[in-house]
C-alpha cells in the first residue's frame, strides 16, 4: 500500500479514538464541576448549622431541610440569614 492510498478502517478507528478521548475529557470536566458544586453546598450547609447551633438546639426537621437543600442560591441566602439571626426562631420566621 502506498502513502497515497486511503485506509478507511484506520481513518474510522482514529476518529473513534479521538471521539472517545474527547468524551472522556468532557466527562471529567463535568464531574469536577459537579464535585465543586456539591462541596460548596456542603460547606454552606455546615456553616448554617454551626451558626444556628450557637443560637440553641436546632429542630431535627430544620436540620433535614437544610441538609437536603442543594440549591447554592438558597443555601447562600440561608447562610446570610443565619448569620444575622438573633435566635433560631427568628431564622425560622425568615426562612
Amino acid at each position: 500500500m502506498s502513502i497515497f492510498e486511503y485506509d478507511e478502517e484506520l481513518h474510522k478507528r482514529t476518529l473513534r479514538e479521538e471521539g472517545y478521548e474527547e468524551g472522556l475529557e468532557q466527562g471529567k470536566s463535568e464531574e469536577m464541576k459537579q464535585g465543586r458544586s456539591e462541596g460548596m453546598a456542603q460547606g454552606k450547609m455546615e456553616g448554617i448549622l454551626e451558626i444556628l447551633e450557637e443560637l440553641g438546639s436546632i429542630p431535627e426537621e430544620i436540620k433535614n431541610k437544610i441538609t437536603s437543600q442543594k440549591d447554592l442560591k438558597v443555601l447562600g441566602k440561608w447562610l446570610k440569614m443565619a448569620a444575622k439571626a438573633e435566635s433560631i426562631e427568628q431564622f425560622l420566621i425568615n426562612m
